[in-house]
C-alpha cells in the first residue's frame, strides 16, 4: 500500500522532472539555433550590402536568396532582392547606352570620313560596311527602348524609311517641307529658330541616296549647326 503509493508518487515526480528538463533543453537549443541564425543572416546581409555597392549584383542576389533560403519570411531580405534587381537593370541599361552611343560616334566618325564635295552639291559617299552599321545602330536602339506604343513603333518605323533627295543653296523652310511630306511626319522647325538665322535664313546644299529618314535629318541639322 503506503510504499506502492511512494514510489508512485516518486516516479511522478522524476518524470515530471525530466519533462521539464527536455522542455529547458529543448528551449536552449532553439535559443541557440535562433542565434546562429541570426549571426548567419546578419553576415549574410553584409555581404550582399558589400557585393550591392561594388556593383556585383549576381553576387548581392546570391547573399540575399541564402537569406531566403533560411527564413523564406525576412521582408527585408525580399525588398533588398528587389533593389539588387533594379540595380542590375540600370547598370545593364547604362552599359547598353555607353556602347551605343560608342557605335554611334563610330558610326557618324566613318560617314563623315566618307564625305566628299562634288561641285556644289555635298554627296554622301557610305563606307563598305555601312548597311551593317546601320543595322547594329538600330538594333542597339530597339534594346535600349521600352515597348512602345503603337503610335510611337509607327513614328520610328517612318524614321527609319530611306530617303533620296537633293537640294542645292535651298531654305531650310524647303527642305523641311519635303522631309515632312516624303517621311509623312509632323516635323516643326521652331520659329525663333528660324528668325535667328536673319534675313537670308538658313540654306542647304545637300544630296542623299537611299538613306535612313532620321540620318537623313541629322546630316541636315548638322549642315546648319542646329
Amino acid at each position: 500500500g503506503k510504499t506502492q503509493r511512494a514510489k508512485e508518487r516518486y516516479e511522478a515526480k522524476l518524470t515530471g522532472r525530466r519533462r521539464d528538463e527536455a522542455e529547458d533543453e529543448a528551449k536552449r537549443t532553439a535559443r541557440q539555433e535562433q542565434g546562429r541564425k541570426s549571426s548567419q543572416i546578419k553576415e549574410l546581409f553584409k555581404q550582399a550590402e558589400d557585393m550591392f555597392v561594388s556593383e556585383r549584383y549576381d553576387e548581392a542576389e546570391s547573399a540575399v536568396r541564402s537569406i531566403l533560403s533560411v527564413d523564406p519570411d525576412n521582408g527585408e531580405a525580399k525588398i533588398m532582392l528587389d533593389t539588387v534587381d533594379r540595380a542590375r537593370s540600370r547598370l545593364a541599361f547604362l552599359e547598353l547606352s555607353e556602347k551605343r552611343a560608342r557605335e554611334y560616334r563610330e558610326h557618324w566618325k566613318q560617314t563623315q570620313e566618307a564625305t566628299r564635295i562634288q561641285g556644289e552639291t555635298e554627296t554622301i559617299v557610305y563606307p563598305d560596311d555601312w548597311k551593317d552599321l546601320t543595322f547594329r545602330r538600330e538594333r542597339l536602339l530597339d534594346e535600349l527602348q521600352p515597348e512602345a506604343s503603337a503610335v510611337d513603333q509607327a513614328v520610328r518605323d517612318k524614321l527609319r524609311r530611306p530617303v533620296t533627295f537633293g537640294f542645292t543653296d535651298s531654305p531650310l523652310e524647303d527642305v523641311v517641307d519635303f522631309m515632312r511630306q516624303v517621311g509623312d511626319l509632323n516635323i516643326v522647325v521652331d520659329t525663333r529658330v528660324l528668325a535667328a538665322a536673319g534675313a537670308g535664313g538658313y540654306r542647304v546644299t545637300l544630296s542623299l541616296t537611299e538613306v535612313p529618314m532620321e540620318d537623313a535629318l541629322d546630316f541636315i541639322l548638322d549642315l546648319v549647326d542646329l
